[in-house]
């Protein structure tokens, strides 16, 4: 079952075409067999231009199985070999394993975008608190210095009764 299914795009043909050989790396595949499930996913295999890019691409991308019962020279030549079994080129399927890292490297790339973007945020967040608690505390500074300049300005010192002398 297909959750998200886009419509089909040509400049996805090729790459989906490696992928299907790929997944036939053991058995093979033949340019019918080729040709009958790209028609399912819903390329148009029956136009010219298409057909014939599609052999194109085949003959360029797979080697025949049975290279000496059946020599194929030119891609011309695959109208003759259309059941016979064909493997993916070494190249074109490391070709495949760099994009699937491609790909994953991308995802890792957005992970570590997304928690940069997280920590920027907190280190805001952090930094907001602070200067908040940095002003309540020069605010209870600035309080505590005026209750002392208070005290300090109304301080009466105490008065004694003026000291008689003692020998009158």
């Amino acid at each position: 079952m297909i959750l998200f299914r886009r419509d089909k795009t040509y400049k996805d043909l090729y790459f989906r075409i490696l992928q299907i050989g790929q997944s036939r790396l053991l058995t093979g595949i033949s340019y019918n067999k080729l040709l009958e499930i790209l028609a399912q996913e819903g390329y148009d295999t029956k136009d010219e231009i298409i057909e014939t890019a599609i052999k194109h691409w085949f003959y360029e991308s797979f080697f025949h199985i049975s290279d000496e019962e059946c020599p194929l020279d030119n891609f011309r030549q695959l109208k003759d070999h259309l059941e016979c079994s064909f493997v993916l080129r070494g190249e074109h399927s490391l070709t495949l394993v760099d994009h699937d890292n491609s790909q994953r490297n991308i995802l890792f790339a957005w992970i570590a975008l997304f928690m940069s973007t997280v920590g920027i945020g907190f280190s805001i967040l952090q930094t907001f608190y602070t200067q908040q608690q940095l002003k309540q505390g020069q605010q209870q500074t600035r309080e505590t210095i005026q209750n002392l300049h208070k005290s300090v300005n109304t301080y009466k010192p105490p008065t004694y009764p003026e000291a008689k002398p003692w020998n009158k």
